[in-house]
């Protein structure tokens, strides 16, 4: 069996969509995975490589589909990083709300006005446990490297 046929046998096509569906196993964010020549490779950049050649030198593999489990060759395009990026916003993935609107914001606005109002050199790993963030976050939001809208 060829390498082009063992990959494809983890390939499940989407008649609907054209996408191929990568059937092994995945990484977190649900991207393709897979053990080539003793490496573990993302399955739509090993895609790219077995039915279209090298990524040129540089260049990312993104989606056109912006399925992470796709790997059809005709769904995937090389850019940069700055082109991943400005697709990503063109298609709306990456508005995160701001402050403690965002899910994962352990802050909110009172306590970033609490931590400016109280800190002064040293009591930061206090505030820290206070709040239970790594002090590193009270500096960020002392220095205004974060929560820049909260006056």
């Amino acid at each position: 069996m060829t390498k082009i046929e063992r990959f494809l046998n983890k390939v499940s096509p989407e008649p609907m969509s054209g996408c191929w569906i990568w059937t092994g196993s995945c990484f977190r964010l649900g991207y393709g995975s897979v053990r080539f020549e003793g490496k573990t490779r993302s399955a739509h950049r090993l895609a790219w490589e077995l039915l279209r050649g090298p990524i040129p030198e540089g260049l990312n593999v993104l989606h056109k589909c912006d399925v992470p489990s796709c790997v059809n060759p005709d769904h995937l395009f090389a850019g940069t990083h700055q082109e991943n990026m400005q697709d990503k916003a063109a298609k709306g993935r990456c508005n995160l709300p701001n402050g403690e609107n965002n899910p994962m914001a352990k802050l909110t606005e009172d306590n970033v006005r609490e931590i400016r109002e109280k800190y002064v050199w040293g009591v930061g790993v206090h505030l820290a446990r206070k709040f239970g963030v790594h002090r590193s976050i009270i500096t960020d939001v002392v220095k205004g490297k974060t929560w820049r809208r909260v006056i």
